[in-house]
């Protein structure tokens, strides 16, 4: 049986026991507020209430607030209005804005059946913290690499949403996935899984293999912490030009950048090249004789070869 259907018929059985007046399609935020109130003064439970306001085609927005400012629980109001079928975002969104703590009817929505990505933006969109809201719905089970997707195309800081996914016990590499294919800047996001206690090669391979530039998040990653070249072999093993990753070194105070085979190459002499020089000669002159070899540097003058 539907969510819609099981609406009108809760709403029919308890018509019955709650006499007071009826919801009507275009009622005014006033109208609704005094509805409510009525109805709540009578002893009708948030799911009746929320099945007739469904029925009757009354707006979700203006329904959540009149609920929340009656000093209804904000969590329990979101989970009774996205049960009797009410558009969960418009809900979320209104509880927020009502100054509902984002990340408590955010579990809410998720909990009761509501498509995550879509109460994450709407709860981003409304002005909460990002980072929390993406906890929430991934501590509630939500898909994470949706949530994160969701979250960085609300327009949320990339670094932080990625942290808070991870540190609420989400698969990184698909986090990671997820972020750089939504458009985030993939050295920021490789950084900030790293540092939350992922796996830097695994990120690395990540996003390597989402698009990313391979010597962005290598370096990102050892930056981050993680071993230059493990991190170099991490993102030819997911299919990166080795010719074109770069290899972060330790040498100079700047941070120099080789590239991985020039790294794997001899090192350059460091004897100087002989140099010819000409030597004062006894009379005053300079006896450079051609093909002498210099045999010192006083008042001599050169040895014939």
């Amino acid at each position: 049986m539907g969510k819609g259907l099981k609406a009108v018929l809760l709403a029919g059985a308890l018509s019955l026991s709650y006499p007071v007046a009826a919801f009507q399609p275009g009622m005014s935020a006033n109208d609704v507020e005094s509805e409510v109130q009525q109805r709540l003064q009578s002893g009708e439970t948030l799911q009746s209430l929320a099945a007739a306001a469904s029925v009757a085609g009354v707006s979700p927005g203006v329904l959540t607030v009149a609920l929340i400012s009656q000093n209804q629980n904000p969590s329990a109001v979101v989970t009774a209005l996205v049960s009797a079928g009410m558009p969960a975002n418009t809900v979320v969104s209104s509880a927020v804005a009502a100054g509902a703590n984002a990340g408590n009817v955010v579990t809410a929505a998720v909990n009761a059946g509501a498509n995550a990505g879509s109460v994450v933006t709407a709860a981003i969109s409304a002005g909460a913290n990002a980072g929390n809201v993406v906890t929430a719905a991934v501590g509630a089970g939500a898909n994470a690499g949706s949530v994160v997707s969701a979250a960085v195309n609300a327009g949320a800081n990339a670094g932080s949403v990625v942290t808070a996914a991870v540190s609420a016990g989400a698969n990184a590499s698909s986090v990671v996935t997820a972020a750089v294919s939504a458009g985030a800047n993939a050295g920021s996001v490789v950084s900030a899984a790293v540092s939350a206690g992922a796996n830097a090669g695994n990120m690395v391979s990540a996003a390597v293999s989402a698009g990313a530039n391979a010597s962005s998040v290598v370096s990102a990653a050892v930056s981050a912490g993680a071993n230059a070249s493990s991190m170099v072999s991490a993102a030819i093993s997911a299919g990166a030009d080795p010719g074109s990753v770069t290899k972060p070194t330790t040498a100079g105070a700047a941070g120099t950048t080789a590239t991985a085979a020039a790294a794997a190459s001899p090192a350059a002499s460091s004897t100087p090249a002989p140099t010819v020089s000409t030597v004062p000669g006894a009379a005053g002159g300079f006896a450079g004789t051609p093909g002498a070899t210099v045999s010192g540097g006083g008042g001599g003058g050169v040895s014939p070869s």
